[in-house]
């Protein structure tokens, strides 16, 4: 039995049953009568004292949080065999009291978890009936209380209509196989992609040399989640300006794609290492891209709020061009913009990726040309006085400088005529010491 990928933050609460003594058939929804965040509700689930634990929670942010893995019985709806039956879902208030609001942010990722549950668990359709006998149902069925709140009681048909909606639109999918095929004319971003890692990394060290270099990173990502790591390179470098930067967000936030960032300063989310910054841009992708599940946790702090399989296509991903108008960015020819960079990757004519065994044996190679070579080396012959002098003059000029010509060699400081100045009068420098000693000397 597995458990929600949408989880971004997990904190395992001992009050529990281990494990469930039922099929999960059933999903239990409450809410948190306050606004808490997912890790403040890990907290208060987490002394034994509490007797009490949901398997999951969700922020006003719409982040979630696991608390009960699915293969056990949370502690949660009053009722031992709804809970064993049901997977339990806790839910933050944006307002205190009155009709115990629910944000919309919160809302969109419960509808996402509710529909992940179903399709994990096999639940083919989500039946709220207004009391047990379905299969979505609230804590007030069950005990003497006002959970899950006026507003989210309210949006229990709303909920199951929107998870129904998911299930049978990938149902339909399912049916119709793949000979349908993507649109004719239209660029898929799901698949293998089709630029190598050369291709990508030559492509943008031609426009920025100090652009990390994340090629192999954006492979690696969007095979993990089924998504053409070529075309998320390629949005980074719109996103970006190959990797320049120079607007709201900065390179150490590691967000190469702009998430959360809605412009006039605000920079938008941050992330942990370039790696996961990589990997967020991946999974936003796939929100926009299809409704299948991550294959990963997830790291997008941002996934819940988008509408999922809207665009399928490089092209749509441009709101002004979606059919729905709807996607990843406002701006015209958003889409379009992303496949010319991407055609222009395409178009570089880069060595073929060496495999790991290639690596090894020309490793191994030129392990055995060093050996070779250090046993028919000839003894070099014996320099002049001047060309010691000369070699003398040149390592005291870079001692002397030391951290610069370091940087000059692993490419943190770049050279320009001074600096080729500077070594050639340190060395002359040098050479007129040398051989004033030498004149005292005589």
């Amino acid at each position: 039995m597995s458990n929600s990928k949408l989880v971004c933050f997990t904190m395992i609460s001992p009050n529990s049953t281990n494990p469930r003594k039922d099929t999960i058939r059933k999903i239990t929804i409450h809410h948190m009568a306050g606004n808490l965040s997912v890790e403040t509700c890990g907290n208060v689930f987490a002394p034994v004292s509490r007797q009490a634990s949901a398997n999951y929670a969700i922020g006003t942010d719409g982040r979630v949080g696991m608390y009960v893995e699915e293969a056990n019985r949370a502690w949660t709806s009053s009722n031992a065999d709804n809970d064993n039956q049901a997977v339990t879902i806790e839910v933050a208030n944006d307002r205190i009291g009155d009709d115990w609001h629910v944000g919309d942010a919160a809302l969109a990722s419960l509808v996402e978890l509710c529909a992940d549950i179903c399709r994990r668990n096999g639940i083919g359709r989500l039946n709220y009936t207004g009391d047990a006998t379905g299969n979505l149902t609230r804590h007030n069925m069950f005990a003497a209380t006002a959970c899950p709140g006026p507003y989210l009681q309210s949006k229990y048909p709303y909920i199951a209509e929107e998870v129904n909606k998911r299930l049978a639109a990938e149902s339909g999918r399912a049916e119709a196989g793949a000979e349908a095929g993507p649109e004719a004319g239209l660029t898929q971003i799901t698949g293998e992609a089709k630029a190598g890692a050369a291709q990508m990394r030559t492509y943008l060290a031609g426009l920025n040399p100090e652009a990390p270099d994340l090629a192999a990173v954006y492979l690696e990502e969007g095979a993990a989640e089924g998504i053409r790591g070529d075309v998320a390179f390629a949005q980074s470098c719109l996103e970006t300006g190959n990797f320049r930067f120079g607007g709201d967000v900065k390179p150490e936030q590691f967000n190469y794609a702009g998430i959360g960032a809605t412009g006039g300063g605000n920079p938008g989310n941050s992330f942990e290492s370039p790696r996961v910054g990589v990997r967020a841009q991946i999974q936003h992708l796939k929100a926009y891209v299809n409704r299948e599940p991550l294959a990963g946790e997830c790291v997008d702090p941002r996934f819940a709020y988008v509408e999922r399989g809207v665009s399928p296509y490089i092209e749509w991903l441009g709101q002004k061009e979606n059919p729905q108008g709807k996607g990843w960015a406002t701006g015209k020819d958003y889409g379009s913009k992303i496949l010319r960079i991407l055609d222009a990757i395409l178009d570089v004519d880069a060595p073929e990726e060496k495999t790991a065994d290639e690596s090894a044996k020309e490793a191994a190679e030129k392990t055995e040309r060093k050996k070779a070579g250090r046993k028919t080396r000839k003894e070099a012959p014996a320099k002049s006085p001047e060309e010691v002098t000369v070699d003398n003059a040149l390592a005291v000029a870079l001692i002397t400088e030391r951290e610069h010509w370091l940087g000059l060699l692993d490419g943190s400081v770049k050279p320009d005529k001074a600096d080729i100045q500077y070594l050639l009068d340190a060395a002359y420098e040098m050479l007129k010491k040398n051989e004033a000693e030498q004149r005292l000397l005589r």
